[in-house]
């Protein structure tokens, strides 16, 4: 009985750990989204609107 609480265990954090990480994930995308569209309105703005 001892091992089948170890794999109930084990099991119960490994579904943990993914749920962890889909949030983690989901967090690291928008912020990652979010640099390159700002990236992006540097390199329009240096592009654009500074033609000396």
């Amino acid at each position: 009985m001892h091992d089948f609480a170890f794999y109930i265990f084990c099991g119960i954090a490994i579904i943990i750990a993914v749920l962890i990480l889909k949030k983690v994930a989901g967090c690291l995308f928008k912020s990652v989204l979010t640099a390159i569209v700002v990236a992006l309105l540097v390199v329009a703005y240096f592009l654009v609107f500074k033609q000396d």
